[in-house]
């Protein structure tokens, strides 16, 4: 009778386990370089830029030097060169835009054709004495998705930039008429929050106010009918 291995139910739970701890551990990553991207958005626009010139770079010697096809090192050159293209409006990135749209294009080309490329020439690692998998998977990350995933995590900050942060502004009106409607909103609800407060305070003042006044008021009428009876007397009072 066949039973089933324990240490194959071992290896396939670890292995699933690993997956969900490996996507918490990424999803919390991209979180973090959000929010370092929300608190330094034009050093994030300076870094993107300098990764994009080095990758362009690294295209160009993996042709000239390691020999590696034109066609696919040209894909690579011409995908970075549309990234390029979004740094122009960056953070504000707009897919309805052609700039977005080309560089979603040419991404989806960069990793069919990096794809293709290795998986037509695999015994190429042999040669380097490397191990394929691990290879693969470090160039996508270096030059097929860390640029793209550069642009992803910038994403949330067109609705959390400051204004008067020296970006660019977006060239859509529409997106220049919510950002408005947003900051009148929150001004508005900021004025009257400390209008709000200050009637509370004006009104406890006022009706101390009225105490004193109709006091002081009751007082000097009396001292003042004092006075005028004396006078219809003939009594002089300022001796």
């Amino acid at each position: 009778m066949w039973l089933p291995s324990f240490f194959v139910f071992v290896v396939y739970v670890s292995g699933y386990l690993f997956l969900l701890f490996a996507a918490i551990c990424l999803a919390c990553g991209f979180y973090y370089l959000a929010e370092l991207v929300e608190e330094y958005t034009s050093a994030a626009k300076k870094v993107l830029r300098v990764v994009i010139l080095i990758m362009l770079g690294v295209f160009v010697v993996l042709w000239a030097y390691e020999r590696f096809y034109f066609v696919y090192c040209a894909i690579g050159f011409v995908s970075h060169v549309t990234y390029y293209q979004l740094l122009k409006s960056f953070p504000f990135l707009q897919p309805k835009t052609l700039p977005f749209i080309g560089s979603g294009i040419m991404f989806v080309i960069n990793n069919v054709a990096w794809y293709r490329y290795f998986h037509e020439n695999y015994n190429m690692f042999y040669n380097y004495r490397l191990s394929p998998t691990p290879s693969i998977a470090s160039f996508f990350l270096l030059c097929v998705w860390m640029v793209p995933i550069g642009f992803f995590v910038s994403l949330t900050v067109n609705d959390s930039v400051l204004p008067g942060a020296g970006l660019d502004a977006p060239s859509s009106s529409r997106d220049s008429e919510s950002k408005e409607k947003k900051s009148k909103s929150l001004v508005a609800a900021t004025v009257f929050e400390t209008v709000k407060y200050l009637k509370k305070l004006v009104g406890r003042e006022d009706s101390r106010g009225i105490l004193e006044s109709t006091r002081s008021s009751f007082l000097d009428g009396g001292v003042q009918a004092t006075r005028s009876g004396v006078r219809d007397t003939g009594i002089d009072t300022d001796k």
